[in-house]
């Protein structure tokens, strides 16, 4: 694992805004950047419980999370935009689980 640069400003700004507010964090950039570094940071560090959400199985690995499809419990297979009972089903599963995580970490 590589060792955070914790004399980074921007870094401990992002860790307490991690640790001292209760703002949900969408965590992005390039290859290279630091995201998993942050996030193993963050999780080894902070008193809340956290979810570690990736789009894919080989980031979420990386990151010791999960994928979005199994943590909002996501239907595995295509979507299809004619079937009307598919999208309110689909944001109704990810509301709710959201809804409880976002309860759970406060």
């Amino acid at each position: 694992m590589a060792t955070p640069d914790t004399s980074n400003h921007i870094f401990n700004l992002a860790a307490d805004l991690v640790n001292n507010t209760s703002q949900h964090i969408f965590l992005t950039g390039k290859a290279g950047t630091g995201k998993t570094t942050f996030l193993k940071y963050v999780k080894a560090h902070t008193h809340k419980n956290a979810a570690i959400v990736a789009p894919t199985g080989v980031a979420a690995i990386n990151a010791g999370g999960v994928t979005m499809h199994s943590f909002f419990q996501l239907p595995f297979g295509p979507f299809i935009p004619g079937n009307k009972g598919a999208l309110p089903m689909m944001m109704w599963q990810i509301k709710t689980r959201f809804l409880k995580t976002s309860i759970s970490a406060m």
